[in-house]
């Protein structure tokens, strides 16, 4: 049986089944399971008021919760509205018997909005998307770099120094901005991720200043850009990690680029050798970076080999798109 979560008048017991299932499910990092059940439950309120136009389904086995589906709208009453459908599980095996239910509700889902996409997991929900009609769009790589063994590679840094120095470029580390800040930041990003080499590109991404905002006062994690700026102190490349606030030990590296016009220089993993020596540094008992990209973008799967990151798996992404 698949059931709506109605957070706001879900009752403590719900929450706590629901807390019991990402614990055993291992939606978060290790040092994340140690988050006490309020702290947990306070975090994601706060995400749940931040995405008003998102549900979350449960998925029951009698009383138990054994699969969650986020369903993310991104981008609402745009042009560029898409539903994001996560779905989250201990063990993906015993959905099988669940695939006429999770068909069923996928179709519903996906008839509701411009576009849909998900990311197939497991061969069931791979089954379960071509059934409902989604066709294969991209291809996730991701990555992982164990850092007690990386040491940084002196030459590519060296030609990275050399391209900032001689196009008299500047850097800076932030984690807290101003609104304005964040508004020339999100217009940045937006523009690398839409410049991203991807199978479907049809997809397009909005990043606003209020989302930024929001990572910022996220309790349980803390976001930490590094820029480059030119001349005129505009912003032209970024790399962005997340991590824990408490005894960090994993860290989510996002996105790393800089604009059309200053690639090819060694900048981009420049940006990415500087983050880990700040990471290094100042946080000792991180042990992991993670990361991913679209199989299309050879740029950034070359980069993150040549620092020693060893590829964990890959994923399909599928695309629904509603002409109705």
């Amino acid at each position: 049986m698949i059931k709506y979560f109605n957070y706001p008048n879900a009752t403590n017991s719900d929450w706590k089944k629901l807390y019991k299932f990402v614990l055993d499910a291992k939606q978060t990092s290790s040092s994340d399971k140690k988050v006490e059940f309020e702290v947990w439950k306070k975090r994601w309120l706060s995400i749940c008021k931040r995405r008003p136009y998102s549900s979350v389904y449960l998925l029951f086995d009698k009383n138990k919760i054994i699969a969650t589906i986020n369903a993310i709208v991104k981008n609402p009453g745009e042009k560029s509205e898409v539903l994001l459908i996560i779905y989250n599980c201990k063990d993906f095996d015993v959905l099988e018997k669940y695939q006429q239910q999770l068909l069923i509700h996928l179709n519903h889902l996906s008839k509701t909005f411009k576009s849909s996409t998900l990311t197939a997991r497991h061969t069931i929900i791979d089954k379960i998307a071509k059934q409902a009609n989604f066709t294969v769009s991209n291809q996730l790589i991701f990555f992982d770099l164990d850092l007690k063994k990386y040491k940084p590679n002196k030459k590519l840094l060296s030609k990275g120094a050399k391209s900032i120095k001689q196009g008299k470029l500047k850097f800076r580390f932030v984690s807290s901005a101003s609104i304005e800040e964040y508004s020339k930041i999100a217009k940045l990003f937006t523009t690398l991720l839409n410049d991203i080499q991807c199978a479907n590109k049809s997809r397009h991404y909005l990043v606003t200043a209020n989302d930024l905002l929001a990572n910022e006062k996220n309790i349980l994690s803390k976001t930490l850009y590094l820029f480059l700026f030119d001349e005129k102190d505009n912003f032209i490349g970024m790399s962005v990690v997340s991590y824990p606030r408490k005894k960090p030990v994993i860290v989510n590296q996002y996105m790393t680029g800089v604009l059309k016009k200053y690639r090819k220089q060694g900048l981009s993993t420049w940006l990415k050798i500087k983050m880990y020596e700040k990471l290094k540094s100042e946080l000792p008992k991180i042990t992991n970076i993670k990361t991913d990209c679209y199989s299309k973008n050879l740029g950034i799967i070359r980069i993150n080999k040549s620092l020693g990151f060893d590829t964990v798996k890959s994923e399909l992404e599928y695309i629904y798109k509603n002409d109705n």
